[in-house]
């Protein structure tokens, strides 16, 4: 039982940590974030039903040497016409990336330790007892 414990606390934090990668890390990279299965799932969780989502890449110079890339999102509907994200979509992303790895992440952790300390606590075929004694 200890091992289940363990292996599924270790399997939820792994978890969180993918969905990390795959709704913040790659869509911002350039080349991996326009791969359709990536836009496909920033759309559905991001844009109303009917849109797609779509971003865009601007690079600035500031001075010669350093470039900076920012990554704007849209939501594109049907007639190909985009829409920018609002302040609410853009707090609801903020939102849904958090969740998605915070929730696996610290479940996965508190059952680790939990676990980690149930079998750490009582050594095999014994008993505690505890005796208190009044003075």
């Amino acid at each position: 039982m200890a091992r289940l414990g363990c292996g599924l606390g270790v399997l939820l934090m792994v978890l969180g940590f993918v969905a990390l990668f795959l709704i913040v890390m790659l869509p911002v990279i350039p080349g991996i974030g326009d791969l359709p299965p990536l836009l496909t799932l920033q759309g559905a969780l991001f844009c109303p039903p009917g849109h797609t989502y779509d971003q865009e890449y601007m690079s600035t110079s500031v001075r010669p040497g350093e470039t900076f890339l920012s990554v704007n999102g849209f939501c594109t509907d049907e007639s190909g016409e985009r829409r920018a994200f609002t302040a609410e979509q853009d707090d609801r992303r903020i939102a849904v990336s958090a969740a998605t790895f915070l929730v696996p992440f610290l479940i996965g952790i508190f059952l680790f330790i939990f676990t980690i300390g149930r079998v750490a606590g009582t050594p095999k075929g014994t008993t505690e007892y505890v005796i208190r004694i009044r003075q």
